[in-house]
């Protein structure tokens, strides 16, 4: 009897603590059912379309596209007939909800085009009273722009293709996140001579192979959005080269095709110079800015 009251009491304990344990564990799970739920309705307040309220224009305002993971800011012109990127980068939405100020990271692929984009790589974004708050810079002025959410659903959805940030410009090789430029040769060509017969100025000519990182348009065309030519013959001013007007029936035929994924195109330039003794720096920028990568002198002889 004693052996079977204590075998009883024994279940009896097993059988207490496992229902502790199993209310226990299902506690646990609610509150954590409750958190995730809790966490996917905060973040539900920020994932969807907001727009400026403090637009100085009639017919435009900037625009945001929240989703869990990535923001999209327009400019919205012309009553929303245009649209053009200003930023496009990684975003947290539940952060955001819970009151943290998000710092997001450019894609700088998809907006290397985008010659309205911003050209710095991160950006701090905030809600606060319902209001998306962040920094915008036009030229040399910086202001605040507060947006309201004004639907659910976002209305642009762009998928990130690259944060990576690393850009240089060594050896005559541009390397960004979006193509590699690597200059092949460089040469002056005198007025008359094959290639600048009706030139009144000496031609600098480069030729070089772009390779294309991404599924992103990109031409050998390109290289103008990334270099400037410079040669520095005036002690007053940047003397920015222009483009020459120059035939290689090398590349001609493909100057204009697009560059698959993988894929690497020849290209060939001319810059007119002013001289023939002053050499030449090759600057490299980020796109639609003049933030410098990286440069190198070319000499002309």
């Amino acid at each position: 009897m004693r052996k079977l009251l204590s075998s009883l009491i024994l279940v009896s304990a097993l059988t207490l603590t496992s229902c502790s344990d199993s209310g226990s564990d299902s506690s646990k799970t609610s509150d954590s059912s409750n958190s995730a739920s809790d966490a996917q309705a905060d973040a539900k307040s920020v994932i969807g379309t907001w727009k400026q309220e403090d637009s100085a224009s009639e017919d435009g305002w900037m625009e945001a596209s929240i989703t869990d993971d990535v923001i999209t800011i327009e400019w919205v012109m012309d009553n929303g007939e245009n649209r053009m990127i200003y930023w496009i980068g990684t975003f947290d939405a539940q952060a955001a909800a819970s009151g943290e100020t998000v710092t997001s990271n450019r894609d700088t692929v998809a907006t290397a085009s985008e010659w309205m984009a911003a050209s710095s790589d991160k950006k701090d974004f905030s809600i606060d009273d319902d209001a998306l708050t962040f920094k915008v810079a036009i030229e040399d002025k910086e202001f605040t722009t507060h947006m309201k959410k004004v639907k659910d659903d976002p209305t642009t959805i762009r998928e990130l293709k690259s944060t990576d940030f690393g850009q240089t410009f060594k050896n005559g090789v541009l390397d960004v996140p979006a193509a590699k430029f690597e200059i092949t040769d460089h040469r002056v060509i005198k007025p008359g001579e094959p290639g600048n017969e009706i030139g009144e100025k000496p031609l600098l000519v480069f030729n070089y192979d772009v390779t294309n990182k991404t599924d992103e348009t990109l031409t050998t065309t390109d290289f103008v959005v990334y270099f400037t030519a410079i040669q520095d013959n005036d002690p007053n001013k940047v003397n920015e080269l222009d483009l020459g007007s120059y035939i290689d029936p090398e590349t001609d035929d493909t100057q204009l095709e697009q560059i698959k994924k993988g894929g690497t195109v020849a290209g060939t330039i001319a810059y007119e110079l002013d001289d023939l003794t002053t050499p030449v720096d090759l600057v490299a920028t980020k796109p639609f800015s003049q933030d410098e990568i990286g440069r190198q002198t070319f000499e002309l002889n």
